[in-house]
């Protein structure tokens, strides 16, 4: 996968207009195949803001491991047992998500707001598509902005899926990355070839990936809450 995505990472950048170190940098470079400006603003309002997700989950992945060292939580928080600290159904599925997230953003050269933002979308679902495939673990940084980015929601898939085995959850149809890999390949689509007005409803590789980790972690919540009971 790594050498696939290494042949077409510069050609990529160069086809969509976007410069390589445009992943590692906060400057917006709207490149959406719309109509006109207007068009790509309209886009861009309908979809989270890059800055503010990257503050809100930076620092409450921040403020978790501070917790964990505070309260003394056990960790993974799916290993609880009755009467710690955070041990409820909800805190569970809360502090699991967070710990996928934070082995998202330790993946190397990550970069949560190219993940976000919806101009960097085009570039990153091509390559993904180039790769034909997850990456299989362990999964090594290379360094690389664009390589790390889209090889990074596999970590957090990665965890949670090895919580689900832990505890016994079965998959539901398919495993988490290939769920994320079949909806990256129809949300591509949109990003590749659809209109500006596609574009207003069309997911971001972020939210992909936080659906994922959601739906899987609500899954190891409530087994961990059985567990708790018996």
């Amino acid at each position: 996968m790594l050498s696939a995505v290494s042949v077409v990472t510069k050609s990529l950048s160069a086809r969509l207009g976007l410069p390589f170190h445009a992943f590692s940098t906060r400057t917006p470079r709207p490149n959406l195949p719309s109509e006109g400006i207007g068009d790509q603003e309209r886009v861009k309002k309908r979809h989270f803001d890059p800055a503010a997700v990257n503050l809100l989950i930076c620092e409450n992945v921040r403020r978790y491991k501070l917790a964990i060292e505070a309260e003394k939580l056990r960790t993974p928080a799916s290993q609880r047992q009755f009467g710690e600290p955070r041990a409820s159904v909800q805190e569970i599925y809360e502090d699991t998500r967070l710990e996928a997230i934070e082995k998202f953003l330790e993946h190397g050269s990550v970069s949560l707001h190219a993940l976000v933002a919806v101009e960097f979308q085009p570039v990153l679902f091509e390559a993904v598509r180039l790769a034909n495939g997850p990456p299989q673990p362990p999964f090594v940084a290379t360094g690389n902005v664009l390589i790390d980015t889209i090889n990074a929601p596999f970590c957090a898939l990665s965890y949670v899926e090895d919580r689900c085995q832990e505890l016994g959850v079965g998959k539901k149809i398919i495993d988490s990355a290939e769920s994320y890999l079949s909806r990256c390949d129809f949300a591509g689509l949109w990003w590749q070839r659809g209109q500006h007005y596609r574009l207003l409803d069309a997911p971001t590789m972020f939210v992909l990936m936080w659906d994922e980790v959601t739906r899987r972690s609500r899954d190891i919540a409530m087994a961990a809450g059985l567990s708790l009971q018996q």
